[in-house]
């Protein structure tokens, strides 16, 4: 059976909103099953250090969701195929409060739900869901974004552009490469949920100046919920097996430890993780980058890249090991871990080679997790590996990585990143 983004697959508007909090805090996709292919562009296509190629990519398959059978898709500008939305949102409700200091108080009273049942975005919200999600301790993600009405997305293209791009690392693209700047009064909105029970609800904010983030704390009735403090707080909630665990409500500094300028602080929004299918509230399973041209969002046409894979895809047709590894470690880690970022040591990002990923056989400089010989990345022995022994630490204290937002261990993520290091038997 296919994989789908589950974006639709809950109750209405039940998809992802992409607001990527604080290291590994802010998640940005929904769940997706443990078995199928994904349904989004061709993962052969994926070139490690491939140069930008501007030209059309094969569009991925539709996928029913109820059999999961797949078609055939086409490019939805040309032969007038379906589109996941039909027309552009007007009226926007989701706006900026009027001084980034003095957030609104009630989730339901932000514009950017529905007042009655705030469980339910505003009408002039967009859906949306990212190929290779945060991990944020297991739950479940709903993700939104609210765009200032006909305002326009641009799209780094740094052909065009490159005064506004990173370097270029060697034998690949700029970073910034395909980043969206988002306009000035856009809102980011991003639920979590264990089952259907709401736990928070983050809205990512540009001001003109700077980005902010909020977090709201939903009562036990579901029925609103409520701004938290500045400073952040913890709390006990039951998961989706109805266990209890630590739930970490970042601070508004937390917010911008990831969501840093280097990163390009809106993170989730970007070309390499949206040009994938996904299931829109219409029922229509469609391509987001088709989908979004096609209701003008943005101030240019966008080149197709090499996009992420889906790590969590499984069975025949899913991603190479290698290329879910780097899809992992490049949405999970390289927003501090590469150039310029907040530990620029080591080089995380998708598409760089191992070698300039500066961690085969190199010695960590932040400490050996207490194993004598160990490296950050050790051939073929994920034991003596500190990148994967950061990554089972419990918490800060003890080294973990990610450093903020998430307490429970991502068993999928170790494991991918194990597996791949026992498959490195020698470095370049």
């Amino acid at each position: 059976m296919a994989t789908q983004s589950r974006l639709g697959g809950r109750p209405p508007w039940a998809g992802a909103f992409c607001f990527v909090l604080a290291v590994g805090g802010c998640v940005a996709a929904a769940e997706t099953p443990d078995t199928g292919t994904q349904p989004k562009a061709d993962a052969s296509s994926v070139a490690m250090d491939a140069g930008v190629d501007s030209s059309p990519v094969d569009l991925p398959p539709k996928v029913d969701a109820a059999t999961g059978d797949t078609t055939p898709a086409t490019d939805a500008t040309t032969d007038g195929a379906q589109f996941g939305i039909a027309t552009r949102p007007t009226k926007q409700t989701c706006t900026l409060p009027a001084r980034a200091d003095q957030p609104v108080a009630k989730l339901s009273a932000t514009g950017c739900v529905e007042a009655a049942d705030p469980k339910k975005p505003a009408a002039s919200l967009i859906p949306y869901d990212v190929i290779s999600p945060l991990w944020s301790d297991d739950a479940d993600k709903q993700r939104f974004m609210a765009i200032p009405d006909g305002a326009k997305i641009h799209v780094k293209n740094c052909a065009r552009e490159p005064e506004t791009c990173m370097p270029v690392f060697q034998g690949g693209t700029s970073f910034d490469e395909g980043h969206w700047v988002l306009p000035v009064g856009t809102v980011l909105v991003k639920n979590f949920l264990f089952g259907n029970k709401f736990i928070e609800t983050r809205l990512f904010v540009r001001f003109p100046d700077m980005w902010a983030g909020y977090s709201y704390q939903w009562d036990a009735l579901q029925t609103d919920a409520a701004l938290v403090p500045e400073e952040g707080l913890t709390a006990d909630v039951l998961n989706a097996r109805g266990v209890k665990q630590s739930w970490s409500f970042p601070s508004r500094n937390d917010c911008l430890e990831c969501h840093n300028e280097t990163a390009g602080a809106s993170l989730g929004p970007d070309s390499r993780q949206f040009d994938w299918s996904i299931k829109y509230p219409s029922g229509i399973v469609a391509n987001q980058l088709a989908t979004l041209e096609h209701i003008g969002m943005f101030d240019a046409p966008v080149a197709r890249l090499p996009a992420l894979v889906d790590f969590r895809a499984q069975g025949a047709g899913a991603p190479t090991l290698e290329k879910k590894v780097r899809s992992y470690l490049h949405a999970n880690c390289a927003t501090c871990h590469r150039p310029e970022g907040n530990y620029s040591a080591i080089d995380l990002r998708f598409g760089v080679t191992l070698q300039n990923m500066k961690i085969c056989n190199i010695e960590p400089n932040k400490g050996d997790q207490g194993v004598v010989g160990s490296m950050r990345l050790f051939p073929a022995d994920p034991a003596k590996s500190v990148m994967v022994l950061r990554m089972q630490a419990l918490d800060k204290l003890s080294g973990r990585m990610p450093q903020l937002g998430t307490s429970v261990l991502d068993t999928t993520g170790i494991g991918l990143v194990s597996d791949w290091i026992r498959s490195i038997t020698s470095c370049p």
